[in-house]
């Protein structure tokens, strides 16, 4: 059983990331650890909302990023 490190932030990620079982395909944990990685990379960075059919939904007074 894998643990969530705390706090879990973008600073914590990295380290999971660098894990041999994240990256090595033939590591025998490998899917395992990856889909924990997966769901903590989901933690972090949430999707953003979605409509009924699963389209993004985009709130038109959000500051848009530039480009």
């Amino acid at each position: 059983m894998y643990r969530f490190p705390d706090p879990l932030d973008e600073d914590a990620l990295r380290p999971l990331m660098a894990d041999e079982r994240y990256g090595d395909p033939s590591h025998p944990e490998h899917p395992y650890y990856r889909k924990f990685v997966d769901r903590a990379f989901a933690l972090v960075y949430p999707d953003p909302p979605r409509d009924g059919a699963g389209n993004f939904v985009i709130d038109p007074r959000a500051p848009r990023s530039p480009r």
